[in-house]
């Protein structure tokens, strides 16, 4: 049977059976003269890359992480990687670092594993026994010329070293292409995360493995497109079915578990995250009432002051902003607490505790947005008793043993999905944020071993996206559009997304997705038997603009929450409501405590529903921009939040 190709800027690779021996990955220079990889710059020699000029560093760096990757794969086949150097957007503290995914797709090929299931460039090549489109490449790969520009505040550039010893300021290049390489040989689903719909109508690798807890289905095995799209917010419960992963995912560190025994709103087990400092944790656990913190500086729960309320005795629920974590479990220690559990201000995962501080003795752990509103909610209402403890049963990052996925409850797409949970520990390689230090692939090499790749000794590492569409035989490009996020707490976090587009000539429509590192857009065009569209993704670290749209509560402007600013919408809340002011400019913010006429547009803070009343969550809602030290208008790239506004990071 002949061959189908699809144009694709994504990412998943599969097994292959063959005796075989390490691949050869090539870099195929796609820059004009004087740019990209022939910028002929002068430079000197940095971390072991012996390259005078930007272009030859560049290369150099580029064919190292390649080589990385190709020492540890097995393939008779050569693999190659289109690659480029653009200037794409950055505007000082947003900024595109740079995408990859692969170029083409196959489907019954010679010795395919699987009837009608996509595979991409790499694996199906090395699969196959031979190159199924050798006048394209296998991966396509984009990355920013603007970022050694100093276009980022706080950023000098790329590190081209090869030593995995970056400089502060720095962005290693290294990281940045072992993952997206990972992603170009096959670390991504085809399925649209967004509406279910898988690729072209048809099952890919990727989602035989991805499997639903609570629907005890793999993807390939759900009816409808919708339980699909269901199953990409189920996070935590949207995990690996791979037997290589799950049997690696005892490396993983043990799990911590916040236990509610009441109120029963809560009762339950509550995933945590144990903190780098303080003391530890067996499974019986540290057992008591849960307080909120009050240090009498704010009308906030951060605990980066001393602390005035009884805790004597207790487990203090803390914000996370605004200071060091190790100060707000100092903070807490002294007044006599006997355990710390500090709120996420993110969406996403758990409050990373990192730290050091060899006086704390408490133990501390970090909780989910989610999970920490939920506890304040009910500390609002009455007593709330716990225990933190080990849980024997899981490792950071799983769920009854399988390695979990990402799949927040806001679908990010380019991220959701087709990476690790972030909540894994140690980090690792395929995580949707940057955080891993290493050049290493981690559980990423077992991963592979399920989708069909196997290994000779050597090395591995990878870290990527990007995505694009489409369907016939030509070639595709991707690229990738990203942000990144400076120093914070002791963590780099970011997303991102984009669109692409995909063109050939033929008979058939495909579509399809990729991921990049950074809010991407993808682009692709072909020839052969089809035409499609696409889109492209993908994820970075995050220099969060404060700029957009003004929250009403924000008086000066300043994308910041200040305390008489909190204090006004706190007076709302304790009115029972507010009204329109009854003259203009009778009030700064242009409302009034009480009754009155509702003919003006409602408070930013009233979205659910709006209806001139300010109720707790909506309040809770304005603490965490003041916690976070500010907020913006949520980002292109992310779906839109109910309010429309996003926590600034810390």
């Amino acid at each position: 049977m002949k061959p189908e190709h699809c144009l694709l800027v994504v990412i998943a690779v599969l097994l292959a059976a063959a005796p075989l021996h390490a691949a050869q990955v090539h870099i195929l220079n796609e820059d004009g003269p004087g740019e990209g990889f022939n910028d002929a710059s002068a430079i000197a020699p940095v971390g072991d890359n012996p390259g005078t000029t930007l272009g030859a560093q560049r290369l150099i760096a580029f064919q190292f992480a390649a080589d990385i990757w190709g020492a540890m794969l097995e393939s008779a086949v050569d693999i190659t990687v289109s690659a480029r150097f653009d200037s794409q957007f950055c505007n000082g503290v947003q900024a595109t670092l740079g995408s990859a995914g692969a170029a083409t797709v196959s489907r019954n090929f010679p010795n395919a594993p699987l009837p009608d299931v996509w595979y991409h460039a790499a694996l199906a090549n090395k699969l196959a026994g031979s190159d199924l489109d050798p006048e394209n490449p296998d991966i396509s790969a984009t990355f920013n010329s603007s970022i050694d520009a100093g276009c980022l505040d706080g950023i000098s550039g790329y590190y081209y070293g090869l030593d995995n010893d970056p400089p502060a300021g720095t962005v290693d290049i290294v990281q940045v292409l072992l993952h997206e390489m990972g992603h170009g040989l096959g670390f991504s689903s085809f399925t649209n995360p967004i509406t279910g719909a898988q690729f072209m109508d048809g099952d890919d690798i990727f989602s035989e493995f991805t499997h639903d807890l609570d629907a005890e289905l793999n993807w390939n095995a759900m009816e409808s497109d919708a339980a699909r799209a269901a199953s990409a917010k189920n996070g935590p419960k949207l995990v690996w079915h791979g037997a290589h992963t799950t049997a690696a995912s005892t490396e993983l560190d043990a799990a911590a578990e916040l236990f509610i025994a009441a109120p029963g709103s809560i009762a339950g087990s509550h995933e945590a995250k144990f903190a780098a400092f303080g003391g530890t944790i067996d499974p019986t656990g540290i057992t008591g009432d849960l307080v909120l913190v009050n240090d009498a500086k704010e009308m906030l729960l951060d605990g980066c002051d001393a602390i005035v309320n009884s805790v004597a005795g207790k487990i203090a629920v803390i914000d996370r902003g605004n200071c060091e974590f190790t100060t707000k479990v100092k903070n807490v220690q002294a007044a006599g607490a006997i355990a710390a559990i500090i709120v996420n201000n993110q969406v996403y995962g758990h409050a990373p505790l990192a730290g050091v501080d060899a006086t704390i003795t408490i133990p501390a752990a970090g909780v989910t947005h989610r999970t920490g509103e939920a506890l304040k909610i009910a500390l609002m209402s009455g007593v709330v008793s716990g225990t933190l403890r080990a849980n024997t049963d899981e490792r950071l990052g799983t769920r009854a043993g399988y390695l979990r996925l990402f799949a927040p409850e806001t679908v990010i797409a380019g991220s959701s999905v087709s990476h690790f949970d972030e909540d894994s520990e140690p980090d690792l390689l395929m995580e949707p944020f940057v955080t891993k230090t290493g050049y290493d692939i981690d559980l990423t090499r077992p991963l592979f071993q399920d989708i069909g790749w196997t290994f000779v000794e050597g090395e591995s590492e990878g870290e990527g996206e990007g995505e694009g569409e489409g369907e016939g035989e030509g070639e595709g490009e991707g690229e990738g559009e990203g942000e990144g996020e400076g120093e914070g707490e002791g963590e780099g976090e970011g997303e991102s997304e984009g669109e692409g587009e995909g063109e050939g000539e033929g008979e058939g429509e495909g579509e399809g997705e990729g991921e990049g590192e950074g809010e991407g857009e993808g682009e692709g065009e072909g020839e052969g038997e089809g035409e499609g569209e696409g889109e492209g993704e993908g994820e970075g670290e995050a220099f969060e603009a404060e700029s957009g749209a003004v929250h009403t509560a924000d008086q000066n402007g300043d994308h910041a929450i200040s305390l008489s600013e909190l204090l006004r919408v706190i007076q709302f809340f304790n009115s029972g409501g507010y009204a329109c002011a009854e003259s203009a400019g009778a009030t700064e913010d242009g409302y009034q405590p009480g009754p009155g006429s509702t003919l003006c547009s409602p408070h930013a803070s009233d979205y659910n529903p709006a209806d001139f009343e300010i109720d707790l969550s909506e309040l809770l809602r304005l603490i965490q921009f003041f916690n976070s030290g500010g907020y913006v208008a949520c980002p292109d790239l992310l779906p839109p939040t109910e309010d429309g506004f996003c926590p600034a990071m810390p």
